[in-house]
């Protein structure tokens, strides 16, 4: 009894592949991380598309970024953010479109209470479109900045004052964000929205800071 031909990745058309790799990479992510351990499975996931072959790493890496979630974690900094981007170049930085912020900054709440001098902010950026108007969402804080159900991701103390802050500020860096652009996402204007929301996310509210 004859055997059932095995398929072959390189056997299909380009554009069929091409669909495969997106459908594979559809909500995936990355964590970008400073810390030095053995990257789980889920971790390890994505960038083993990139490491196949030559051919399909050519052919992988332009969705690569524009599928793939990126996620700042676990003591990530400013400047090793910018070392990140600029490694990859700035045409896999141009190609981003989804960064997920999990930072940590001085709280409000700063010696008032046990285990509250710091918090944890939580912000989503989407630039899934063309225009301006609409390249940049909060994903995670809702459009009101005074909703019970979001205002945790902004501030994990629940500190009015610390969350209303950093909505505020965030606010603020897209409308300006919105407010300059052309209309045209380049690597430049990628790399100036990501480390200033960066930097805006780990601002001390503490009164010390006032």
């Amino acid at each position: 009894m004859d055997e059932t031909p095995r398929a072959c990745l390189l056997g299909l058309p380009a554009e069929l592949r091409l669909t495969v790799f997106e459908w594979a990479l559809a909500d995936s992510h990355v964590n970008l991380r400073h810390q030095r351990k053995r990257p789980t499975e889920d971790i390890r996931n994505p960038w083993a598309y990139l490491q196949i072959n030559s051919q399909i790493r050519q052919e992988v890496l332009p969705i690569f970024y524009e599928t793939v979630a990126f996620k700042l974690q676990d003591g990530m900094t400013e400047p090793k953010l910018q070392s990140w981007l600029e490694f990859i170049g700035p045409e896999a930085t141009a190609r981003i479109k989804k960064v997920e912020f999990n930072c940590k900054g001085r709280c409000a709440m700063f010696g008032l209470q046990p285990d509250t001098d710091y918090c944890h902010r939580e912000v989503c950026l989407d630039l899934t479109t063309t225009r301006p108007a609409n390249d940049v969402e909060l994903l995670n804080a809702a459009v009101d900045s005074f909703k019970e159900d979001h205002r945790s991701l902004l501030c994990s103390n629940d500190a009015i004052s610390c969350w209303d802050d950093t909505w505020k500020n965030a606010r603020r860096q897209v409308g300006f964000w919105m407010r300059t652009s052309d209309g045209t996402i380049d690597a430049a204007l990628i790399t100036q929205l990501l480390l200033t929301m960066f930097h805006v996310l780990e601002i001390d509210h503490s009164t010390s800071a006032a």
